[in-house]
């Protein structure tokens, strides 16, 4: 349409009937834009009511980290989705693998293979032998094939061909080059826990607590100066940023340059704060995002603010109140 040449359909019908029973015919047509007219949500008392309820002890509705993200992206976008209940639907025809369902392969196998290796104890010592044992490819391909059978195929007994054992390999080396990664972070380190699903209430102010339903990909426990520390890590398959200018860029869309805002830090930093409060640990808490795209380019790296390496989110977590309020 944009080069004035006939579509790809039109191109199809005249190859595909005769000659005579084939007729083309070309107009011009002169559009004219539509007026404009801004979107608003009127505030009525149905809808305050709904928005009071996400601070409710009694009759709560809970936001999340992607709820909150989309506000700050677009209000309407949260009114529409969150207060009126329209959801984007997921195209049940596709006959690949989307972005979700491979993120949620990764991140089922990573749970997993850490939750066997820990057992019924309380966390399990990430050393160079528990990541010997991990890091044996038929082991990860082992995992990685349940998942695929589960999550994409449907079918706990299917057999992986095309693009699924297309998958298979990739999935099975990113998963073998995190637990290289591993290797790099200081010791001793400690898994605790992955996939934690949580419902909670957030003390945003003295005016403001709201509830809060998260997951958390992993908790790690780990030592810097003989202190016990906490690392929560979100497993990112995307191309999420890890640093941000200025606290006040996790919650504006006018960023400069070509980053987008970092919604990732935002999430980790709700998540740091909710943590905080459910475990009463008063020690440093780092937020973290592991990279899936780029480990074999990339070392695990901290959350950046203005160029420094965050190691507890308390050392930026009042300005961030600060905003959320």
């Amino acid at each position: 349409v944009r080069s004035g040449g006939p579509s790809r359909f039109i191109n199809q019908l005249r190859y595909n009937f005769p000659t005579d029973k084939y007729h083309s015919y070309s107009s011009s047509y002169k559009f004219m834009p539509l007026e404009e007219k801004p979107l608003s949500a009127p505030k009525s008392p149905q809808t305050m009511k709904l928005l009071e309820a996400y601070k409710s002890e009694v009759y709560p509705r809970y936001l999340s980290a992607s709820s909150i993200n989309s506000y700050i992206n677009c209000p309407m976008q949260f009114y529409l989705s969150q207060i009126e209940g329209y959801y984007q639907e997921s195209d049940p025809a596709v006959d690949y693998m989307d972005d979700s369902t491979y993120g949620t392969i990764l991140h089922d196998v990573l749970q997993r293979m850490y939750d066997d290796a820990k057992g019924n104890a309380d966390c399990v010592e990430i050393n160079d032998d528990l990541l010997d044992r991990l890091s044996n490819e038929d082991l990860v391909k082992k995992y990685v094939t349940e998942a695929i059978r589960h999550h994409y195929l449907k079918d706990e007994h299917a057999q992986l061909f095309g693009d699924s054992a297309m998958y298979l390999t990739i999935m099975t080396k990113t998963v073998l080059k995190l637990f290289e990664r591993e290797r790099e972070l200081p010791k001793p380190l400690y898994y605790l826990k992955g996939e934690e699903s949580v419902k909670t209430r957030v003390e945003i102010s003295d005016r403001h607590t709201i509830n809060l339903k998260y997951i958390i990909d992993r908790v790690d426990r780990f030592y810097r100066d003989n202190q016990e520390c906490i690392r929560l890590i979100d497993y990112k398959t995307g191309g999420d940023e890890i640093s941000a200018n200025t606290v006040e860029q996790l919650f504006s869309n006018a960023v400069s340059g070509s980053k987008s805002r970092p919604k990732a830090i935002l999430q980790l930093m709700l998540y740091a704060n909710a943590y905080a409060q459910d475990a009463k640990f008063e020690g440093p808490i780092q937020p973290f995002i592991y990279k899936l795209r780029t480990l074999a380019i990339d070392p695990h790296k901290p959350i950046e603010i203005a160029k420094e390496p965050i190691e507890d989110f308390r050392e930026i977590n009042d300005e961030f109140l600060d905003y959320m309020n």
